[in-house]
């Protein structure tokens, strides 16, 4: 849906690009040639508008171009095009001050891939993650998770396109905490942690700060549940969305994040390959970080 965009071009706001797709015109492409047949058709459009940096950052999957060119109420569009892409992030704190609470866990799913780190433990993975991603997917994370993202890991390099779904539910009329958007959809979490709540999380930490590995597990379950749980309501809004905004039916891509489903890949013992996103809990009592 991406090369149907053309926000990202200066001068052209969503009223202008919906005059182009009742004209037919719904590709770069398409564009191009308009302005070749009758450069005097859309004239309050910019002819020699920069399709070619277009061609060229898409071919190059170089993201930046479109974060700072695209509004980013449209970055959904970018999720579209590159769904094996799309990280889904979600973190577990201490409490909800940036200034004296720390992260406890950061779970992500990257095409059908769940992987976690733990407070004190090695971070190439969440890092290869990262920068293997071309957009990051959050709920609340542009007021939370980014925030601590930023103060606990140093030159983390974090994707520039971020969709933040709390906002993004609100565009189709959704709102709330991500469960209870999750219930307003028909999303359901696994019996064992359907009705934990985000202020457990900090003390199944400190439970398995004490020894505690059990907990560590049902931290886990839980970050992991909120992770399926964006999956579902960012296809929900998406399919809304397009209904709303009256986009065009020839240029919709259906959405199919909730496909790719994760799974924990739990392992008795600490995997050969740490690349490998397979989850061993081990005691905390020689690296964890109060």
């Amino acid at each position: 849906m991406l090369r149907s965009t053309f926000q990202h071009l200066r001068g052209v706001g969503q009223k202008t690009e919906k005059v182009l797709w009742k004209k037919g015109v719904f590709t770069w492409e398409d564009y191009e040639l308009t302005f070749q047949r009758q450069s005097t058709l859309f004239s309050e459009i910019p002819i020699n508008a920069p399709l070619a940096q277009s061609k060229l950052a898409y071919d190059k999957g170089d993201m930046d171009f479109f974060a700072e060119t695209l509004p980013s109420a449209e970055y959904y569009r970018v999720a579209l095009e590159f769904p094996q892409s799309v990280l889904f992030l979600d973190i577990e704190t201490t409490g909800l001050s940036v200034y004296y609470d720390v992260i406890s866990i950061v779970g992500w799913s990257l095409d059908k891939n769940y992987g976690v780190y733990i407070n004190g433990q090695d971070d190439d993975r969440l890092r290869e993650a990262l920068g293997s991603a071309k957009l990051i997917v959050t709920f609340n994370g542009t007021l939370f998770d980014i925030k601590f993202l930023r103060k606990h890991f140093k030159k983390l390099s974090i994707p520039a396109i971020h969709l933040d779904l709390r906002f993004f539910a609100k565009r189709v009329g959704l709102s709330g905490g991500q469960k209870a958007i999750e219930k307003q959809i028909g999303f359901h979490r696994e019996s064992d942690v359907e009705g934990m709540l985000g202020e457990a999380a900090p003390i199944l930490w400190h439970q398995y700060r004490r020894g505690d590995q059990t907990a560590m597990k049902r931290l886990i379950e839980y970050n992991h549940a909120d992770i399926e749980g964006m999956k579902w309501i960012l296809d929900n809004c998406i399919e809304q969305y397009f209904d709303k905004a009256e986009i065009p039916k020839k240029i919709r891509k259906r959405p199919t994040f909730t496909k790719q489903a994760s799974s924990i890949r739990w392992v008795k013992r600490m995997p050969r390959d740490l690349k490998e996103n397979k989850i061993f809990i081990r005691g905390c009592s020689e690296f964890c970080v109060s």
